[in-house]
């Protein structure tokens, strides 16, 4: 989201480079102060203008839900920590993205340095002169286009700065600590959220072996990715192109959720049930959070290999003797109950009779 007409600072460089925006120049001259988390600056300013106006419209500016997908799920995750979006919105939808994913200022400057040395420019005033099409070009050279290698721990990519200003304290921390406990979250995450980097990246997105898939999924914290593939190969239909494997792994990892292994077929075990906050079903994944999202609606999935319990309740003994209606049927633990149909009773029809007992 832009502020319309106008840019979040006067001293920022005027393109509309997604790369730019979280451009960190902050610690490049005092001139620069101003130029920090822009993309989340103009976001906030966004933001306030819909609130500012948005009555106007027939809109509610005290019921705001804000939502993002991927990288917007991630300026969302940024959002919930920054003091000046505090009140702008009122419930948040993350999908494929989360609080966790961070830089602090060396890494955000060492990036912004990279760029202007990639550029052959003498120092950070000189990108006011650059088209946008020159900092496409160059941005490449300063982040990867590999999607494991720039989000996975330890990678550099384009987002969120802790500053110390408009964030002055990590998000992840800052919801912990309740920033946003009056926020009703939704939290999801795609099923197949890397496979368009899977089919753009063609041969070069295939890891030369299993070890080199191995080095990845420790570089994200998993501490037996023997059993992580192995668990993964019981789950994706092409088991066994590496490359799918891979793109399956790092739709789960960037989420930030830490991997644990749930024993699948090979092992005898039943998948573990998932709690999912959306559509997804995330049943189909090999690894759950470590701990449930809190989501404003969610269900229980019961896998499908789940065996059902026998009955053991007696048969019941027929009776001629009309004894008291029975109760409705208690819900099911792993199926919410069918909504029944809204009546929508016409001009003349007459009031229900009230139940007799």
């Amino acid at each position: 989201m832009r502020s319309p007409g106008r840019p979040a600072r006067s001293s920022s460089p005027p393109t509309t480079a997604w790369g730019t925006r979280f451009l960190h120049l902050a610690d490049l001259g005092s001139q620069w102060a101003g130029s920090t988390n822009l993309a989340l600056q103009d976001q906030m300013a966004a933001l306030r203008w819909v609130r500012d106006n948005i009555a106007s419209f027939g809109g509610d500016p005290g019921n705001i839900t804000v939502a993002g997908q991927s990288a917007g799920a991630f300026s969302i995750g940024a959002l919930l920590a920054a003091p000046a979006a505090a009140g702008l919105f009122h419930k948040a939808i993350l999908q494929s993205g989360s609080t966790s994913r961070i830089f602090d200022r060396a890494t955000a400057t060492t990036m912004a340095e990279d760029l202007i040395t990639a550029l052959r420019l003498d120092g950070p005033e000189d990108l006011l002169t650059v088209t946008c099409q020159r900092i496409l070009d160059a941005q490449s050279t300063v982040v990867t286009g590999d999607i494991g290698q720039r989000n996975l721990p330890g990678g550099r990519s384009r987002g969120a700065v802790l500053d110390g200003s408009v964030l002055p304290v990590a998000p992840q921390q800052a919801v912990a600590d309740g920033a946003a406990a009056d926020i009703p979250l939704l939290v999801s995450t795609t099923r197949d959220e890397v496979r368009v980097f899977q089919m753009i990246g063609g041969d070069s997105f295939r890891p030369e072996d299993e070890t080199a898939l191995y080095t990845e999924m420790r570089r994200a914290g998993v501490t037996e990715p023997e059993k992580l593939l192995d668990a993964y190969r019981n789950r994706i239909a092409d088991s066994g192109d590496l490359s799918a494997l891979r793109g399956a792994f790092l739709t789960d990892a960037p989420t930030g959720s830490r991997p644990r292994v749930w024993p699948g077929p090979r092992q005898g075990r039943e998948a573990a049930p998932t709690t999912t906050s959306s559509s997804t079903n995330r049943a189909d994944r090999p690894w759950a959070p470590s701990t449930a999202p809190t989501c404003s609606t969610s269900s229980t999935v019961r896998p499908s290999s789940a065996p059902t319990p026998p009955n053991t309740s007696p048969p019941a003994t027929p009776s001629s003797a009309p004894g008291p209606p029975s109760p409705p049927p208690a819900p099911r633990a792993d199926r919410p109950m069918p909504r029944k149909p809204r009546a929508t009773p016409g001009p003349s029809a007459a009031p229900r009779p009230k139940p007799t007992a």
